[in-house]
Parts: C-alpha cells; sequence; structure tokens
C-alpha cells in the first residue's frame, strides 16, 4: 500500500508496539484501545519533503495535528510536545525550544504516534512517538544523498547499516545549511535567516546469545542560526512627523523594531546516549533494561550593541539566555504472559534532570543618541534546578475471543528543587482502560478512558528573572501545579470493500489546573502557568482508497476545540486587563479545523511516483486573550520520484512545496523570539540518492 494512504490514515486502533513480538508466537495481542498511527520507512520516503525533514512533519498529515512554528507540533490542542523513544528508550525530555529532531529521518524503520489514552508505560498527558531505526537482518547497506533547493539550501548526508553474525551496526551523518532557518517575522522581507547544522547517530548492537542482546546508542546534533529581523519595519525616527506604530488588526502591542544591522543568534547543541540490555525468555516475555543520558543547550544572543542602537524603539531591551540541561535516566520493564489470554507488563523508570540557565537583559540607553545597552538598567543572574522523577506501572493486556482489553495503573512522582529557593513535591497516581471489539472482520470499535498526570517544568521563575517581572531580591513564586485530565474517546473504524477504509473517532478531556505556555518577550524562553481548568474535544474522520499498485487516495479532516479558565499560577507573566478576565479563552495553539488529500500515483514496478498533498487549516489563534483566529491557510505539496535500474540504483526526485507560494501565518505576535512567524514561499528541492 503507498506511503501518503499509509501516512494519512489516522487508525481507530492502536498497533502492537515493539516488546510485545517476544510473544506473538503464544498469544494473540490485543490492541490498545488508544488512537494510533504508524510511518514505516517507505512512507516517509514518498511523502513530498519528508526525508530531509523532521520526522513530525509527516505526521502533521493526520487528523487533530497542528503544526506551529518553531517545527512543533501540537496534538488535539494540547499544548505540549510528545516524548520520543527510541528503540524502546526513551529519550530524556531536552530543551523545549530546540528545533531540529535529535534523531535523522533517514535512519527511522518505523515510527508510531500514540495520542488519547496512552498506555501506562508511557507517562505524560499528551501522547509518545515511538521510532525504531532500519537494521539489514544480513548483509549491508548503504547510501549517499545531496539534497540542493530554493533559498540556497544544501544537504549531503550518508548512512551505512550491516549486520555481521551477531553484531549489527548503523552510522550517519548529514550537514545543512541554508538561508532560511527559522519562520520569519514577515512573509516577504526577510533579514538575515541563515542556519547551519549538523547532526550524526551510531548504533551498535550484540548479541550476546540467542536470547540476550546489548543495544548502544549515540547520537549528536550541533546547529547556529540567526534569528530573522522584519525588514519591511521602519524606525519611528523615519516614519512622518506625528505617526506612530499602533496595536494591530488584532489588539495586539505594536511590533518592536529591530534595527536593521542587528545580528541576533542562536546556537545548539544536544547529544544522547543509551544503553539497554533485553533478554527474551523461553517461554515468551521479556527484560529490558537501560541507561540514558542526554546533554542539551541553547543559547541565544541578542547582539544587545546593535539591537539597541540609534535607530531602536526607546525604552527597547533585548536578552541573552544561556540554557543548558543535562538528564539522566534508567528503565527497567519486564513483560511476561499469564496464561493464553494475558500478557503483563511492569516497570520502573527514574530521572535526574539538572537545568542551569543564565541570563542578562539589556534596556536602551535613550540619554544616548546612539543609544546601546544602559549598563546601569541591565539585570543579570543565573538560576539553577534540579528535578528528579520516579514513575512505576502495572498492565495488562486481555484477550476474549472479539474483544481485547488493555488496562493499567500507574504512580508519578516528581521533586522540583530550584536553586536559593523552594522545594515543591508533586505526585498523583493515574490509571487508563482501553477496550476493541472485533464483529466482523471489517468493523472495528474501540474505546478508551483515563486518568493521565503531568508535572510542570522549571524554566518559570526564570522568566521572571530575565524580564523584569519580579524585583532583584525578591523571590519569585513557584506556585505552579500538576495537571490531572480525565480522557475519553470513542471509534469506529470500518473496511467494507478491500479497496476501501475509513474511520471516524470523537474524543474529550476535562482538566484540573491545565497547563499551558506564554512566549517570554524576546527570548528564547517558554514559561509555563496554570489555568484553574480546562477541556478540549473534537472528532476525526477520515477515508482511503487503494488500487492495486497504480493509484492511492485518502482524505481527511478534524474539528476540536480547547480553552482554559482563569489563570492560577505565575501570574506576573500577564497584564492586569488579562488577570481580571475570567472568562473563557481558547488555547492560542488550538486551531478549529483542518483537512488533508493526497493523492500518489506509482508504476507497476514501483520504480516512478508523483505524490500531491494538499493540506488546509483555519489558522492558530491571536489577540490579548486569544479571541482572534488568524485566517485559514492552503498549501499544495507535490513529487516525483524515480529510481532507475541501473548499478547503484541511483535515485532522483524533485519536490516543490507549497505550490501555491501561500506565506501565511502560523503565529501574529505571540511566536518565540521573533514575535510572529510565517511560513515559507513556494521551494523548489532537488535530490539524488546513490546506493550501495
Amino acid at each position: 500500500m503507498t506511503s501518503v494512504v499509509l501516512i494519512a490514515l489516522l487508525a481507530a486502533t492502536a498497533s502492537a508496539q515493539e516488546y510485545r513480538s517476544v510473544v506473538q508466537g503464544q498469544l494473540d495481542i490485543p490492541e490498545d484501545g488508544a488512537t494510533t498511527a504508524t510511518l514505516n520507512k517507505h512512507d516517509l520516503a514518498t511523502l513530498p519533503g519528508a526525508v530531509d525533514r523532521d520526522v513530525t512533519n509527516a505526521l502533521r498529515v493526520l487528523p487533530g495535528v497542528t503544526a506551529d512554528a518553531l517545527g512543533q507540533n501540537h496534538y488535539r490542542g494540547n499544548y505540549a510536545d510528545v516524548r520520543t523513544w527510541l528503540d524502546g528508550v526513551p529519550l530524556p525530555a531536552g530543551l523545549s525550544n530546540q528545533l531540529l529532531a535529535l534523531i535523522p529521518t533517514e535512519v527511522v524503520g518505523k515510527s508510531e504516534l500514540i495520542i488519547g489514552t496512552i498506555p501506562a508505560e508511557l507517562d505524560g498527558v499528551v501522547g509518545a512517538l515511538l521510532l525504531q531505526t532500519s537494521l539489514p537482518a544480513t548483509g549491508q547497506r548503504g547510501w549517499a544523498k545531496l539534497t540542493y533547493g530554493t533559498y540556497g539550501t544544501l544537504r549531503p548526508a550518508v548512512a551505512y547499516a550491516a549486520t555481521f553474525g551477531r553484531v549489527s551496526v548503523l552510522v550517519s551523518g548529514s550537514y545543512l545549511q541554508t538561508d532560511r532557518g527559522l519562520d520569519p517575522p514577515t512573509p516577504r522581507s526577510l533579514l538575515d535567516d541563515s542556519m547551519r547544522s549538523g547532526q550524526a547517530l551510531a548504533k551498535l548492537i550484540y548479541r550476546m546469545t540467542i536470547r540476550d542482546s546489548l543495544d548502544v546508542t549515540f547520537a549528536y546534533r550541533l546547529a547556529h542560526q540567526h534569528v530573522p529581523i522584519d525588514g519591511s519595519l521602519q524606525p519611528q525616527s523615519d516614519a512622518p512627523p506625528g505617526a506612530s506604530r499602533g496595536p494591530d488588526a488584532y489588539g495586539n502591542e505594536p511590533t518592536r523594531f529591530v534595527p536593521h544591522d542587528a545580528r541576533p543568534t542562536q546556537a545548539e547543541r544536544d547529544a544522547f546516549a543509551s544503553a539497554a540490555y533485553r533478554h527474551h525468555f523461553a517461554g515468551g516475555g521479556e527484560l529490558l533494561a537501560a541507561l540514558t543520558y542526554r546533554d542539551s543547550e541553547a543559547d541565544l544572543a541578542c547582539d544587545a550593541t546593535r539591537a539597541l542602537g540609534a535607530t531602536a524603539d526607546p525604552g527597547s531591551s533585548c536578552s541573552d539566555i544561556a540554557h543548558h540541561t543535562q538528564a539522566g535516566g534508567a528503565l527497567l520493564h519486564f513483560t511476561t504472559p499469564l496464561g493464553r489470554r494475558h500478557l503483563l507488563k511492569v516497570g520502573l523508570r527514574m530521572e535526574d534532570t539538572e537545568s542551569t540557565i543564565g541570563y542578562a537583559q539589556y534596556t536602551r540607553d535613550d540619554a544616548r543618541a546612539s543609544g546601546g545597552p544602559d549598563a546601569g538598567l541591565t539585570i543579570s543572574g543565573r538560576d539553577r534546578s534540579n528535578v528528579v522523577a520516579i514513575g512505576v506501572f502495572a498492565e495488562d493486556r486481555v484477550v476474549l475471543g472479539k474483544v481485547s482489553l488493555l488496562y493499567g495503573v500507574r504512580y508519578d512522582q516528581k521533586v522540583v528543587h530550584i536553586g536559593g529557593g523552594p522545594t515543591q513535591h508533586f505526585e498523583m497516581p493515574s490509571a487508563r482502560i482501553g477496550l476493541v471489539y472485533v464483529p466482523r472482520r471489517w468493523i472495528t470499535l474501540h474505546v478508551s478512558a483515563g486518568l493521565l498526570w503531568q508535572a510542570p517544568s522549571t524554566d518559570g521563575p526564570t522568566a521572571a528573572r530575565a524580564l523584569g517581572l519580579v524585583p532583584a531580591g525578591q523571590p519569585v513564586p513557584y506556585d505552579f501545579k500538576a495537571e490531572q485530565t480525565y480522557t475519553a474517546e470513542l471509534g469506529l473504524a470500518l473496511s467494507p470493500l478491500p479497496w476501501l477504509s475509513g474511520h471516524v473517532t470523537g474524543w474529550g478531556r476535562w482538566s484540573v489546573h491545565p497547563i499551558d505556555d506564554e512566549e517570554v518577550g524576546n527570548t528564547d524562553l517558554k514559561a509555563e502557568y496554570n489555568y484553574r481548568r480546562g477541556g478540549a474535544a473534537g472528532i476525526e474522520l477520515g477515508v482511503k482508497l487503494h488500487f492495486e499498485r497504480r493509484f492511492s487516495a485518502f482524505a481527511n479532516a478534524s474539528l476540536q476545540r480547547a480553552a482554559g479558565q482563569d489563570f492560577t499560577s505565575a501570574r506576573y507573566l500577564f497584564a492586569a486587563d488579562q488577570l481580571a478576565y475570567k472568562g473563557w479563552q481558547t488555547f492560542d495553539h488550538q486551531q478549529v479545523a483542518t483537512a488533508n488529500i493526497g493523492l500518489d500515483l506509482q508504476t507497476k514496478d514501483d520504480r516512478s511516483h508523483a505524490d500531491v498533498l494538499l493540506q488546509y487549516g483555519s489558522g492558530l489563534r491571536t489577540g490579548n486573550n486569544n479571541e482572534h483566529s488568524l485566517p485559514p491557510h492552503i498549501t499544495l505539496d507535490a513529487m516525483l520520484w524515480h529510481r532507475f535500474d541501473v548499478p547503484s540504483q541511483p535515485e532522483l526526485a524533485v519536490d516543490v512545496l507549497n505550490v501555491l507560494d501561500n506565506r501565511y501565518a502560523y503565529r501574529i505576535a505571540n511566536a518565540s523570539v521573533i514575535g510572529s512567524a510565517y511560513a515559507p514561499g513556494r521551494q523548489f528541492d532537488l535530490r539524488l540518492v546513490l546506493h550501495i
């Protein structure tokens, strides 16, 4: 079945996870009852532009998924991103504003997105992205790739994978340079948006015996980019007499002018290492023990001398931020079948995260004609935090004829210590249950419900210090609360004909102290806060067609609403009128309606493909209380791809992204660092791949 169709179908039932394979010979594994979508390597290879971008780009053709600036996704109106697992091992959370995926798309053999009522082994309230690397069962394979395209984009990449007896290895590396790194604050007038990045991955699997194996993985990424400047905005001194910049059409505060000669930059570094031991028992089941470590760093330099220079707005300020996080973790999972109907899994995971944030906020010296930072008004400091988290779970999967059942419980505790401040404890049990009923081979009904839990992060106090929201010497209140979410979904999948299938899923959640985040001025910080209560609901539907190996098509759509009421923590982030508003307000990351249509034509020998993808979004939110929607947008992507039947099996592909050149607004006045963010214009990419 062709890739675009598989990607687009948001399955109404969950597919089996990797650890279940060890008992498939003895047990008919039940489904989870949660919403799950799976993409394999072929899917990624035949989606326009996917192989040269983050894996999360491919997930955006699913209903309920909304793209945001900085390459982030929002799932079912939730602010947070999903936790990533690689080959059954969780990656410790990195910095929230890391812009690029740590795991190269080229080495991913399969990705599985689980959202909704996620299984007990997966913590959080949003979901999980399960990635599996691609390794040959025997022999070796490799390739070299070169992509060249619009905005001076150049991306060479290489990879090699092999299995020799008991040893399997995988190595890959890539480099990217482009004149368009971040989504800019204006659709057309763009100044200095270049980016350079590189990433590498190495993996070794040693099968000590037929039942024991050791898996060691290392990944590294380095990036440096310029923060784009709005070239269309002019300084007030050059405006006509009496003119000034006022609020925009949505009531947002005037855009801050940044002198055109300023060179704000952002640098990122991210490293991950893991070692996992697996033992497969003779009677079925598995023991998994793993150690993980992640070191992430992001540095924002605002170029204060020029950013606050002679033409800068009076009273302007900007900030330097240096954010460094180290996280180490340990995991122990045990899976065993109990009789012919049950599959029991229990586990423990611990994680220790240390974070250091250095900051300096500069304010313009308005007394000098040349401007520049006023040393007497500079605020600087360093915040440290330590978070220790532990979670235990137990879950059982049961098969009862046409009914399969998953139920599980979990207990999490998180201890947060802010250097020089309070220590706060968060703890809560959680539970979930999912049921799948298959009355006929072509009918599947699924239902799930649960109580999920998520604790806040630790960036809020730093935001207050960096922006001077809390006076120096006065303690910053750490009054955050853990989010408790009651969630449920009901879905129906039908496949009445071999070439036709479809699904419809309704979902909803109610949250106590839901967590959201606020972009913190012109910095690289996202400060979290709580609403008193919140809720969300939506419906997702889709259909797909597949005729032999020649033609495939899909269509899907979603409607959703997510809102919160009354700020209860980090109130220093908001203006008085925002705090005075006690009504419900839509989350700014919510998009009411999305739709996707895809077509795939291929030759019978699967050597040539023509793909088209049409996407619609009703727009994210803006305004003082998120009362406005941005204009709706439509994008059209296309790809032609051919593999030649000659030595090295060269592949040649042409991607045309945003064919209609619709430079729509992702964000207006509420995007990180740059204030607003617009989608890129029309892009052409030419890609050549040689295989060995």
